[in-house]
């Protein structure tokens, strides 16, 4: 009777740990980022041609603008972009920092939610860069001469248009959050967590969106 008793105990003792274990590998499945899948889902799922992009940046966006000098005099019509807790303004070669206030309210919304998903993930919080904004008649001839590939009728001389780098993101430091409990995000992680944003944004109808391999880049119009 008594080895009978012993077993049941130990019985009893191996399952609690089996399920306890359980429950672990549980809980650390729940903080893994759900992929989006190879280069070419995002090519599938971000697909909007510039000719989409296009017919939104005129409906909403400005006239087009002849250089910065004229850029400069409508600051009554278009929001100007500073580094924010959430995004980076890396510095801009062919555009400059100014955006419509809808796509600019798009991309601070953007912006905080990739930040809160990584925080609710257990990832590294991370700034994202933006990379291009508004180009003058100007900067398209400079970028043209620099890349044939540059479209004339490119949307980002409406102010509607932002290009958000899927490869450089920029870590937030210590003085903003401590990561003491969060995992360190590598840039492939912190491409698909930017993916699902940008999904969601698709899905509500605030943006198209359209993956470039070449530029590393999510280009994004407001809608």
């Amino acid at each position: 009777m008594i080895k009978t008793y012993s077993h049941i105990y130990l019985c009893t003792i191996c399952f609690i740990l089996f399920s306890c274990g359980g429950a672990s590998s549980s809980s650390r499945n729940n903080l893994k980022v759900k992929p989006l899948g190879l280069v070419n889902r995002f090519q599938r799922t971000f697909s909007a041609l510039n000719a989409k992009h296009l017919v939104c940046a005129k409906k909403y966006g400005i006239s087009p603008i002849a250089n910065r000098k004229v850029a400069e005099k409508m600051k009554g019509d278009l929001e100007e972009l500073t580094d924010t807790k959430y995004c980076h303004i890396q510095d801009l070669k062919y555009s400059i920092p100014y955006l419509i206030p809808r796509a600019d309210e798009l991309l601070s919304d953007i912006s905080k939610a990739f930040y809160d998903s990584c925080v609710s993930k257990k990832y590294e919080p991370h700034k994202l860069v933006v990379t291009s904004v508004l180009r003058t008649e100007e900067d398209v001839l400079k970028l043209r001469k620099r890349n044939v590939n540059a479209s004339k009728q490119s949307c980002h001389r409406f102010g509607t248009t932002f290009d958000i780098s899927w490869k450089r993101f920029e870590k937030i430091g210590s003085s903003f959050f401590s990561f003491e409990r969060y995992k360190e995000a590598s840039p492939t992680i912190l491409k698909q967590i930017l993916a699902q944003v940008l999904r969601d944004k698709q899905v509500q109808k605030r943006c198209y969106a359209k993956y470039e391999v070449r530029q590393a880049c999510f280009h994004i119009t407001s809608r």
